[in-house]
């Protein structure tokens, strides 16, 4: 595909791109790598309470959604810059794609925020009232549920996005991780409607921890690879 960009607007796109995928692919790892000592520090418990929960919680269980507050500003760039480097027939499916992204970052951002900029406060300012609805430690709660149907609608938005990338060899394998990134995310609603964990932490292992990371890797590397022509230069550049 070839795109209008100018040389230079088309090669800084791509650094933008190369940068955000990668921040998001370390953002992510870092993220995984949080969450597995979490697991590790914190011994599970059945949930008894929000007065249980306040006496009893780490503050080593917020750090997953601290980075996940900088992670997601990264992979939506990454995703507007794939939008931006499409040609223009596929653009179509990058928007779209980026739209549903957008809803997937508003909405946890929202809910990641409220984990680290309310109820951790809270919990240790000792007023938790009324906020047992929003602690992921409450396997009940609705941040569960909206973090599940967040994640699906990320999902939408890589499975409309894989449909940017057309051609063979590297374009293909890129593809088909969003395919199986975003069929896999799509199902986490039905994971949490039908109370499968099973499908939750086979997902989280098969998606969040492998192919999403490696996905971003990959889009970095395309990035990368996206040739700079003379800088002066006014002819097209070679877009994904």
């Amino acid at each position: 595909m070839s795109s209008k960009l100018s040389s230079h607007d088309g090669f800084h796109n791509a650094r933008v791109g190369f940068w955000s995928a990668l921040a998001y692919a370390v953002l992510l790892i870092a993220l995984n790598l949080s969450f597995a000592i979490m697991v590790v520090l914190v011994t599970a418990a059945e949930w008894e309470g929000m007065e249980v929960y306040a006496r009893t919680y780490r503050v080593i269980a917020f750090v997953p959604q601290a980075i996940g507050l900088v992670s997601i500003p990264a992979l939506i760039v990454m995703l507007a810059s794939i939008t931006v480097n499409a040609g223009e027939s596929r653009k179509a499916w990058g928007l779209a794609g980026l739209a549903f992204g957008t809803a997937y970052a508003a909405l946890l951002e929202s809910l990641y925020f409220i984990q680290v900029g309310v109820l951790l406060p809270a919990l240790k300012q000792g007023n938790w009232l009324g906020l047992d609805q929003y602690a992921f430690a409450n396997p009940r709660s609705v941040a569960w549920g909206l973090d599940h149907f967040a994640w699906s609608l990320l999902g939408v938005a890589l499975l409309l996005m894989a449909w940017v990338f057309e051609g063979d060899g590297f374009m293909r394998w890129i593809r088909w991780l969003f395919v199986l990134n975003g069929l896999a995310n799509i199902s986490l609603i039905f994971a949490f409607a039908f109370e499968i964990e099973a499908l939750t932490f086979g997902v989280a292992f098969l998606s969040w921890v492998i192919a999403l990371p490696i996905t971003a890797v990959l889009v970095a590397l395309m990035f990368r690879n996206i040739p700079r022509t003379v800088a002066d230069s006014n002819g097209p550049m070679q877009s994904i």
